[in-house]
């Protein structure tokens, strides 16, 4: 994710028309509290439908996930894996349950069913997967991927259906983004080398070839389920209609994009790159509204649930609580060792969780917004 910087004293100054904050890095906010891994090469975090975190850490030697009380940071649960990459999680929409992706590389990655209290293993769902696994239709189904997008009935495990993916062989194990639209009509697979496709679910067809010229690194679909938003390494995050595939807006950085989230109350796109930019755009006009200078490359960005705060996280672990309309900052995090690579809100908007390399800090919102 190298780019060369190109910045004109004209660009610089259109910038800073529409809205330019830039932040200094400092000591940042003392978190309240800070929980330790003992694998320090990846971290993961995500929070429950009932409000218990999960974090979970990896290495060569081995991998740990925990669940904790956030408040607390009492650890209620915890599991050793065999030592090998996490790439997803996600809880069922009741919390009982839990999907985890877990191997090195294609061939070897595995879904597995867990206990969301215990953590105790209940089933291998799928060997040989792709990167990601969702829970769809309010829980009733899990959607696992491989050469083909496979949904199963999350009660009896049963696969019902399975839509071939039109990949070539070499593209398959490269698929780094598979997202399905909220109304589940539609899919969207992106690989490494730019095979990025949109997929019609009912028809089990291909819709449309979405073009970028380089990898795509986040891609999401909008609550109404009309549009795609999708951001890559060729400096440009697009616009398209979620039904046809065809380009509704074109958005231009100066460096690749790394980071996505879509303010839904506001229709607006906020996206993050290399060069440590983030800006707000509006989504039906293409026009940007704020930019705020993160200082490091921009690798996450993340909503509060009523989408009033945004998280900037990057590089060199730095991390800064925003006002999404304004992108002005709130709160500067205290900074993490390595790049943060985990981040997430709560769902009652109490608590933010950010992470990198086994070291993960946790903050009461309150009690940032009120200093």
């Amino acid at each position: 994710m190298k780019a060369v910087r190109v910045l004109t004293l004209l660009l610089a100054m259109f910038w800073l028309a529409v809205g330019t904050t830039v932040a200094r890095a400092g000591e940042g906010r003392e978190p309240l509290h800070t929980v330790t891994h003992p694998h320090n090469r990846g971290a993961m975090a995500a929070f429950s439908p009932g409000g218990a975190l999960l974090l979970a850490s990896y290495d060569w030697d081995g991998s740990f996930v925990a669940l904790y009380e956030p408040e607390t940071a009492e650890e209620t649960a915890g599991t050793v894996g065999v030592g090998r990459v996490l790439w997803d999680v996600a809880f069922s929409s009741d919390g009982s349950r839990l999907l985890l992706v877990e191997g090195w590389g294609p061939g070897s990655v595995e879904v597995h069913l867990l206990d969301a209290e215990t953590l105790e293993r209940l089933e291998t769902l799928q060997r040989r997967a792709m990167f990601t696994a969702a829970y769809l239709d309010g829980g009733e189904r899990i959607l696992t991927t491989d050469q083909r997008l496979r949904l199963w009935n999350a009660d009896s495990l049963e696969e019902e259906s399975a839509l071939e993916l039109d990949i070539p062989d070499a593209q398959v194990g490269e698929i780094v983004v598979v997202r399905v639209c909220p109304r589940e009509k539609h899919a969207y697979t992106a690989s490494e080398r730019g095979y990025n496709i949109l997929w019609d679910l009912e028809e089990g067809a291909k819709v449309a070839s979405l073009p970028h010229r380089g990898p795509v690194w986040d891609a999401q679909f909008t609550d109404d389920g009309r549009r795609l938003v999708s951001v890559s390494h060729d400096r440009t995050a697009v616009i398209w209609d979620a039904a046809t595939g065809e380009q509704r807006r074109l958005l231009r950085h100066d460096g690749p994009v790394l980071s996505l989230a879509l303010d839904g109350r506001r229709g607006g796109v906020i996206t993050g790159d290399n060069d440590g930019e983030v800006r707000r755009w509006d989504a039906d006009s293409g026009e940007p509204l704020q930019s705020f200078d993160l200082g490091r490359r921009v690798l996450t960005l993340r909503l509060s649930p009523d989408g009033e705060l945004l998280l900037a996280g990057g590089a060199e672990g730095r991390g800064v609580l925003l006002r999404t309309e304004t992108l002005r900052p709130v709160a500067e995090l205290q900074p993490h060792r390595d790049e943060m690579t985990a981040a997430g809100f709560s769902r009652d908007g109490r608590f933010l969780v950010t992470g990198e390399s086994g070291v993960f800090h946790i903050y009461d919102i309150a009690d940032m917004l009120s200093k």
